[in-house]
């Protein structure tokens, strides 16, 4: 009786350890394959012929989704909006602008930062003076990652120009890189190569400090953004 019950014990310490180790073989093909897939997905690029101007493609031509901030009130509410928009996704597309004179780059003009659905808010720091604690917490966070090209260098402006310290930065040509993506790596290559999309860059030495944007300036420095956290989610995986 002992034996057959010393066999039993046996037989089922062997069917858990078999259980376990095809358990395991199953995690590690699932991994890899679902990387594999992945990888793929992120390697595409577009080819020519396939390429679309900015303006035909209705995602980046919606007024109502950009949002120009002033004021502290409106910052205020922008940044409500902005917290809601990282519960469900922590990705901010984020980008600068600015002017250069004789003593070259002037302050920070234009903070952009931009949600996954496309909503993005324009804070004219020449005309509130200053970053407000609660966006200061928010470019500071570092589990929500904000997404550009030398995304870091606009932060560091900010921390020079207005004492925002800033975290989760995520530089979109360390992504692509990774995705295998060919050179070069500015914005408008990348957003040739992986969305399709054409943009025109003559806008980024107007006037950024301006009394009033133009709807053309509004609309470019905004896409600057929007197609930051584009790329961020086709090189995410």
């Amino acid at each position: 009786m002992g034996d057959n019950n010393r066999r039993n014990e046996d037989f089922f310490t062997a069917a858990v350890l078999g259980a376990g180790a095809l358990f395991g073989a199953y995690q590690v093909y699932k991994r890899y394959s679902s990387t594999d897939n992945a990888s793929n997905n992120s390697n595409q690029t577009h080819s020519q012929s396939d390429w679309r101007d900015i303006n035909e493609v209705q995602f980046y031509n919606r007024s109502h989704m950009n949002r120009v901030i002033s004021n502290q009130n409106e910052c205020k509410q922008a940044v409500k909006e902005l917290r809601q928009a990282c519960k469900e996704y922590p990705v901010l597309g984020l980008d600068c602008e600015w002017n250069n004179d004789s003593n070259g780059r002037r302050k920070v003009a234009l903070l952009q930062l931009a949600t996954q659905k496309g909503l993005c808010f324009l804070f004219r720091l020449c005309k509130i003076g200053y970053i407000s604690e609660e966006l200061k917490r928010i470019l500071a966070d570092p589990n929500i990652r904000k997404a550009g090209v030398g995304v870091e260098t606009d932060m560091q402006y900010l921390l020079i120009d207005y004492q925002a310290d800033g975290a989760g930065a995520v530089d979109l040509r360390e992504m692509a890189e990774i995705c295998d993506v060919p050179l070069p790596h500015n914005l408008a290559s990348l957003a040739k190569q992986s969305l399709g999309i054409i943009m025109d860059k003559e806008l980024q030495v107007s006037d950024w400090e301006a009394d009033v944007l133009t709807e053309n300036q509004i609309k470019y420095a905004a896409n600057d953004a929007r197609v930051a956290i584009e790329l961020y989610k086709v090189y995410d995986y």
